[in-house]
C-alpha cells in the first residue's frame, strides 16, 4: 500500500521569509495535519536593561554598588557588570557577574579605586536566545563614550 506524504501548508513558506531578519517565526497553536502553521514573523526583542549611574565620590575604599533592572520576554541567562579604570596606564575591561535579589534587581560591585580614578562601566544582559542588550545604550553618555562613569576624588582637606 502506498502512503501519501502530506503537502506542507503554504503558510510554512513564512519560515523562509523570516530568515536573515531580526525576526522569528510566530507559530499558531492549531495543528494542520500534524504540522504547525506559521502565520507571520514576530520581532526578536533583546532584554531591556536599566542600570544605575553612580555619582562622583571621595570614597577610595569602595566597593561601589551598581544595580540594574532587567526585563525580557525570554528567560535571562546572565547579567554582567563590565567596568574599567580608565585612568590606569593599561585599561582592561573587567567582567563581574551580577546577582538578582528577591525583587529581581541585579547587584554587582566595583572594588575600591584610588583617588584620581575615572571608572567607566555598563551592564549587559543576555537572554536564553543569546540576544544581548546593554545600558547605557551606544552614544547615550558623552563623557565616557558609551558608558556611565564616575570619578574617585581626593577627600577635601
Amino acid at each position: 500500500m502506498r502512503r501519501s506524504v502530506p503537502r506542507l501548508p503554504s503558510s510554512l513558506s513564512a519560515l523562509s521569509s523570516c530568515a536573515g531578519r531580526r525576526t522569528a517565526p510566530l507559530l499558531v497553536s492549531a495543528a494542520l495535519g500534524g504540522l504547525l502553521a506559521v502565520s507571520a514573523c514576530s520581532p526578536i526583542e533583546p532584554p531591556q536593561v536599566d542600570a544605575s549611574a553612580l555619582p562622583d565620590t571621595t570614597n577610595s575604599s569602595g566597593p561601589y554598588e551598581v544595580t540594574a533592572r532587567v526585563q525580557a520576554r525570554r528567560s535571562i541567562e546572565s547579567v554582567v557588570l563590565v567596568w574599567e579604570n580608565t585612568s590606569e596606564d593599561t585599561v582592561q575591561a573587567i567582567r563581574v557577574a551580577m546577582v538578582a535579589d528577591i525583587a529581581g534587581v541585579y547587584h554587582g560591585e566595583i572594588p575600591g579605586q584610588g583617588a584620581g580614578a575615572l571608572i567607566a562601566f555598563h551592564v549587559e544582559a543576555t537572554d536564553s536566545s543569546g540576544d544581548t542588550a546593554a545600558d547605557p545604550t551606544f552614544g547615550s553618555v558623552a563623557q565616557c563614550g558609551d558608558q556611565y562613569c564616575f570619578h574617585v576624588d581626593a577627600p577635601a582637606p
